[in-house]
């Protein structure tokens, strides 16, 4: 069955993007990437009161993306400027989350809802996109780089119930015009 990806903000996606991360957040987190104690402070209530207050923003600023299948929200994507480095204001946009419910992963959902929020912050405009990415996190790592984007050397450290948890940023062009791989290629 083909996805479909539109604006978040309908009655009920409060609580459908909440089931998405709680069960997101288990699945690929649980595993030794953030402590126990946190994942499981990690409610579907709690969330949707979140998620309630950010979708009542007015959206000039981000934009919140769902995907789902059969009128049920199975993943959801958040982007808007870059505000946290001061180098990329006004010059790259940020993923903030890009989250696809477990039993739905490889079905190119996760692909669907990035090309949404890359168009999105091409359309601001933005220049570059940067998306952080937990360091343990192979999976996202990998499907972050199989889109193009590339680790550039920023580093910081998320705490999560006194852990410290290593994340990396991951960069890329919006609009490329030049293809870098490509140059950094030996040439035969």
């Amino acid at each position: 069955m083909q996805s479909t990806i539109r604006v978040a903000g309908r009655p009920g996606d409060a609580r459908a993007i909440a089931r998405v991360h709680v069960d997101s957040w288990h699945a690929t987190y649980g595993h030794g990437l953030l402590p126990r104690q946190y994942l499981d402070r990690l409610t579907v209530p709690d969330l949707t009161t979140r998620w309630r207050r950010r979708l009542a923003r007015p959206h000039h600023q981000t934009g919140v993306w769902v995907a789902e299948i059969a009128h049920e929200v199975i993943g959801f994507a958040e982007c808007g400027p870059c505000v946290q480095d001061r180098s990329l204001l006004a010059f790259a946009g940020e993923v903030y989350m890009l989250y696809v419910h477990p039993d739905c992963l490889g079905r190119g959902i996760g692909s669907a809802l990035l090309d949404r929020s890359m168009a999105d912050l091409a359309s601001r405009p933005f220049y570059w996109i940067a998306v952080w990415v937990v360091e343990g996190n192979r999976r996202a790592r990998a499907f972050y780089r199989a889109h193009g984007l590339r680790p550039d050397g920023a580093h910081r450290t998320d705490h999560f119930t006194g852990q410290r948890v290593p994340v990396v940023r991951y960069v890329g062009p919006l609009n490329p015009i030049i293809d870098f791989d490509r140059l950094l290629e030996p040439s035969a």
